[in-house]
């Protein structure tokens, strides 16, 4: 039931489309992975020494063994690997240049990938891999994940995440800077693993985003970076 009356909630008009809008969509990157371990118990998960902590914690949850990889100047794997017939290699898709190298590892491991695209908002997934990717690295939203898994996964029912906070985006909104780095570094700490649907409010506030025009400023700020920086 729908409280009536007292006060209004915030304006946020309607919009069309998340972008990701036929993928699964979860509160967070981790809770991505954690369903995905819980789905397919996995013996062994290889992962790059180069990663976020956040990346490993579902396993550390999970008592799943994993093993670390190195990979090389090129963000590539570094080492031979050997997959055991119920193993999986997850691979980051490094600042979003390294797509072209996913293809080839899809390829290559047939089914035992899963590709971390936390860095790579604006790709959709990929036909034969496992892969998700998150809105919080991109966008001003307290969560918001999108899960693509290539089979039709099982009927499974999850609350919207409620535990959110947008104190540290408002404040950095009004200028309270160091106020609001300081909110931000405590909610991310209070973030985990629990498997939960997206937040009303990430959703409604990801509909209104003009996709087209963040992927536009995306890419000129690369070009500049790069050319100063090569």
């Amino acid at each position: 039931m729908k409280a009536i009356g007292g006060f209004f909630e915030l304006e946020i008009a309607d919009g069309d489309s998340l972008y990701h809008d036929g993928a699964t969509k979860l509160a967070t990157g981790r809770a991505c992975l954690n369903l995905i371990l819980q789905i397919k118990k996995y013996n062994k998960i290889f992962i790059p020494y180069y990663c976020c902590n956040a990346l490993f914690e579902p396993m550390v949850l999970l008592g799943i063994n994993y093993e670390f990889y190195s990979i090389n100047e090129n963000f590539e794997i570094n080492e031979n690997i050997y997959l055991g017939p119920n193993d999986v290699i997850i691979y980051c898709n490094f600042f979003g240049l390294k797509s072209n190298y996913v293809n080839k590892l899809i390829a290559k491991y047939e089914g035992q990938i899963i590709v971390d695209d936390t860095h790579s908002f604006f790709t959709k997934g990929y036909h034969d891999a496992i892969s998700f990717t998150t809105a919080r690295k991109y966008f001003g939203v307290p969560d918001g994940a999108f899960l693509y898994y290539p089979e039709k996964l099982p009927q499974l029912s999850f609350e919207a995440n409620n535990k959110i906070s947008v104190s540290h985006n408002v404040n950095r909104l009004i200028g309270h800077n160091d106020l609001a780095y300081e909110q931000y570094t405590a909610y991310e700490d209070s973030l985990d693993s629990s498997i939960n649907k997206i937040s009303l409010l990430s959703e409604k506030i990801l509909k209104t985003v003009n996709y087209l025009s963040v992927q536009k400023s995306r890419n000129e700020n690369f070009d500049f970076y790069h050319e100063k920086l090569e």
